[in-house]
C-alpha cells in the first residue's frame, strides 16, 4: 500500500462496567486521497480539524487543513534538556 495512514476511531460501547464507560477502537485504512476527502468534508460542515504539524521546530497540535500540514518523514531526537525534529531514515 502506497502512502496509507492508519487511524484509530473510538466509539462509545454500549455496555458499562462498574459505572465506566469503556470505549472500542476499530482500525481502518485510508489513502492519503481519501483523508484530504476527509478534511476536506470536515472543514466543510464547520468542524475544526486538528492534527500533529510542523511548527517552529516543533510537532504541535494545531488548525489541519491539508495533507500536507502533516509532519511525514520526520522523527525526533530527545535528549535530556534537548529535542529536535530530523529527517526520518
Amino acid at each position: 500500500m502506497a502512502h496509507c495512514l492508519v487511524i484509530f476511531l473510538r466509539t462509545p460501547n454500549l455496555h458499562f462496567s462498574q459505572g465506566v464507560r469503556t470505549m472500542n477502537a476499530e482500525k481502518r485504512v485510508i489513502t492519503r486521497h481519501g483523508l484530504q476527502q476527509l478534511i476536506d468534508v470536515m472543514i466543510g460542515s464547520g468542524r475544526r480539524v486538528l492534527g500533529p504539524v510542523r511548527r517552529d521546530g516543533v510537532v504541535a497540535y494545531e488548525d489541519v487543513q491539508s495533507v500536507d500540514d502533516f509532519p511525514i518523514g520526520l522523527t525526533d531526537e530527545q535528549t535530556p534538556g534537548g529535542y529536535r525534529l530530523v529527517e526520518a531514515t
